[in-house]
């Protein structure tokens, strides 16, 4: 978590390994430290509230995913993975972002892209948070859809 960042939601352990916060821009950020069943119920809870918001608001929602150092994912957590995309609804304008060691992303890297399978929604993984960021400015631009802020 940068040290002199804003937010509009401030960071909150939903679980003792699960931090969540918003970011002045706008964008989502969950910093898991676990993958146990509590953790992996929480951030779908509040992935799915996220993502109902933005629809409603028709707007595009950006949303990282800071797992360094967390690349084994459970059959529970794939499972809870699996529910939250198709729950999404159809039309959402997504852009998720996973920030991860190199491990993460080549263990986790297959598993997450297939995730999306919807036109307006994308998973990309990053080791360095500055290309998160920047893929998601050029997500926006490239959409068209309003920044969901």
């Amino acid at each position: 978590m940068p040290e002199n960042q804003t937010f509009i939601i401030e960071p909150k352990a939903l679980t003792p390994g699960l931090t969540f916060y918003r970011r002045a821009d706008g964008i989502f950020v969950f910093v898991f430290r676990d993958m146990t069943p509590k953790t992996v119920t929480a951030w779908a809870v509040q992935s799915s509230q996220n993502d109902r918001a933005a629809y409603q608001a028709r707007q595009h929602i950006r949303t990282l995913y800071d797992m360094r150092g967390h690349w084994i994912l459970s059959p529970y957590m794939i499972a809870k993975a699996v529910q939250v995309a198709e729950e999404t609804p159809n039309n959402l304008v997504e852009s998720i972002a996973v920030l991860g060691d190199k491990l993460t992303i080549t263990v986790l890297g297959g598993v997450i892209r297939r995730l999306t399978p919807k036109v307006r929604q994308s998973i990309m993984v990053f080791t360095r948070e500055d290309d998160a960021l920047l893929w998601f400015a050029e997500r926006v631009a490239l959409l068209g859809a309003p920044a969901f802020v």
